[in-house]
């Protein structure tokens, strides 16, 4: 019998989605065992996949927002440039364009976020509704079934 310690690292490596071949070399373990632990195991092994699809949505997230607010920053300070004249270096026509395209950028970046926050909604698992039967016994001695979720 396998140890505990083993069955976890092959749901580590599982939910990293490795295949069986690859697994049996790294734990030892024989490709039938992994693939009825598979079965077995098959909700540790979706959870773990989760955990991690969240961190890396929830980095994916944290960059794309800095990228905007980056953005949006260096379009204010153009907006200000241009506002006050100062150009420096630059022509009022180059400080335009810089401007367009600073624009089109955070438009870009924050064109998909609505979709992407009502795709992820969408994808989360919902909860399972247990519907319950009791069976009741009428006035009149005759069987009613009650169904609630």
């Amino acid at each position: 019998m396998k140890t505990q310690k083993t069955k976890e690292k092959f749901i580590e490596l599982r939910a990293e989605c490795l295949s069986f071949d690859q697994i049996a070399k790294k734990i030892n373990v024989s490709k039938p065992t992994l693939i009825k632990w598979n079965k077995e195991l098959r909700d540790q092994i979706e959870e773990i996949q989760h955990i991690r699809y969240d961190e890396i949505i929830s980095k994916f997230k944290a960059a794309k927002e800095k990228r905007i607010e980056r953005l949006s920053n260096e379009l204010d300070k153009a907006w200000k440039a241009y506002d006050n004249k100062d150009y420096k270096n630059l022509s009022k026509r180059e400080l335009l364009l810089m401007i367009l395209r600073l624009e089109k950028r955070l438009t870009e970046e924050t064109a998909g976020m609505k979709e992407n926050i009502e795709t992820e909604i969408e994808q989360k698992p919902r909860p399972k509704r247990i519907q319950i039967t009791r069976e009741i016994i009428g006035d009149d001695g005759k069987i009613i079934e009650e169904k609630s979720s």
